[in-house]
């Protein structure tokens, strides 16, 4: 978790006796992911996705990013960061330790957030200005659609219900 007066990335251990660890100092720290080995931060300031290792609290790696990253997911080894200012989608590689693809998606709006569509390989981007909902293929890594929306859409939950009673 991040203490949002200091600034500072903590490690909560909540199994035996409870445990808080200093992981780091950052500034605005707009998301932080976890795997089974690293803790994924990233600052909307710096420009900067930094990666600890779990157990050490070490940082073991530092990566440029695109101006604002406001939001991430990780899925299947890699970190996907939406990067607001220019409309950019940055991927992470667990495995490579770098940054595998920096892609234009849409310069049109202030896109900032990113949701996983639960068992399937596709995200969906949203932000406010843009009145667009981007569909991105994880496993091609290419936008695949641009759906028009009536208004500006900021956030969006994927819900697995298909009947039209349970709406």
């Amino acid at each position: 978790f991040v203490d949002g007066l200091s600034g500072e990335l903590f490690n909560l251990k909540l199994s035996g006796d409870v445990q808080v660890n200093p992981v780091a100092k950052a500034k605005n720290i707009s998301k932080v992911l976890c795997d089974e080995q690293y803790i994924y931060a990233i600052s909307r300031t710096q420009n900067t996705l930094y990666v600890y290792d779990k157990n050490t609290l070490a940082l073991v790696d530092e990566e440029k990013l695109n101006e604002k990253p406001v939001d991430a997911i990780y899925h299947q080894g890699k970190v996907y960061i939406l990067c607001a200012k220019e409309g950019v989608l940055e991927v992470y590689d667990k495995l490579q330790s770098k940054i595998i693809l920096s892609q234009q998606l849409d310069s049109s709006g202030f896109y900032s957030k990113i949701t996983l569509i639960p068992d399937q390989h596709n995200v969906l981007i949203t932000g406010v200005n843009s009145k667009k909902i981007l569909v991105f293929d994880l496993d091609k890594m290419i936008l695949v659609r641009k759906h028009p929306a009536l208004l500006d859409v900021s956030n969006i939950v994927v819900t697995d219900k298909t009947q039209k009673e349970d709406l």
